[in-house]
């Protein structure tokens, strides 16, 4: 990604974003307050499958869905790639240069698959967890998922270390659709923090709107290539009653360790 060319289309989101909020500094302020917190506070994770796992350890890096070849998000590979463009203003020549993507995870991991089941049963049931100061610099983030139903044209992600107010859906400029919608959300994200129905808790963000559009989760995208030896914390196997899939994970589970990373199994009966 060209760094350069991204700061400024993000700030040009920006700009519109806060033209159209104005008279609401306050909401705008505390909304990005609560974001750093929420960052800082939480775990940059990523739900894979078993295949997914397996091709992982194998290859030494973590790949893209455009690299693995398969997608399960709305809209497919297609849609990865008019979304990096809108998003982060390139088309990658390589799929190795697609951004790879997570989600902002509690640091309890039985909570947070208890909490927000549907990471699972989307991407799969086993999740890394990234070394998050080595990823800091390079990852960017937006509240909601980014490829549903065309959401990159209605927000744009920050960096991780700044936050702003575009992350959260609102107005699609691209269109000129300028029907004040960005008010009409941050003041809804507002609300719910002020009750608090929101807490620096991120599994909570899509139960609290009832797992509507624009608030699945708080997504992460990851710049740069990922080593597992490297960047990797820990990895984590939700036992969902798949007995295959849990001995695949545990014959692997030594290899796993002997990189450095730590590992867990989770289980549950029924999720």
């Amino acid at each position: 990604m060209d760094y350069d060319r991204f700061t400024q289309k993000e700030e040009l989101f920006y700009r519109e974003r806060c033209k159209e909020l104005k008279g609401y500094e306050r909401e705008i302020s505390e909304i990005e307050s609560f974001f750093r917190k929420l960052i800082s506070e939480s775990d940059f994770s990523t739900f894979l499958s078993m295949n997914a796992l397996e091709k992982v350890l194998s290859s030494g890096y973590y790949r893209s869905m455009n690299e693995l070849g398969f997608d399960k998000e709305i809209g497919g590979i297609e849609g990865r790639e008019e979304c990096t463009r809108v998003f982060f203003g390139f088309s990658p020549k390589d799929k190795s240069e697609y951004p790879k993507y997570g989600m902002l995870c509690h640091k309890d991991k039985r909570y947070q698959v208890i909490k927000e089941a549907n990471a699972i049963y989307h991407y799969g049931n086993v999740l890394i967890t990234w070394k998050k100061e080595r990823l800091f610099p390079r990852t960017t983030m937006c509240v909601g998922s980014s490829l549903d139903f065309g959401q990159f044209f209605c927000k744009s992600p920050s960096f991780v270390g700044d936050p702003k107010i575009s992350m959260l859906i609102g107005t699609n400029y691209y269109n000129k659709d300028l029907s004040l919608k960005s008010v009409r959300e941050v003041l809804r994200f507002y609300s719910k923090l002020t009750n608090p129905s929101i807490s620096l808790d991120p599994a909570s963000l899509s139960s609290t709107f009832d797992g509507e559009i624009g608030y699945e989760c708080y997504e992460l995208q990851f710049h740069g290539p990922l080593r597992i030896k490297r960047d990797v914390d820990s990895i984590t196997y939700v036992d969902i009653g798949e007995e295959e899939e849990l001995d695949r994970f545990l014959s692997l589970q030594s290899e796993i360790e002997m990189l450095g990373i730590s590992t867990n199994v989770i289980s549950f009966s029924v999720i």
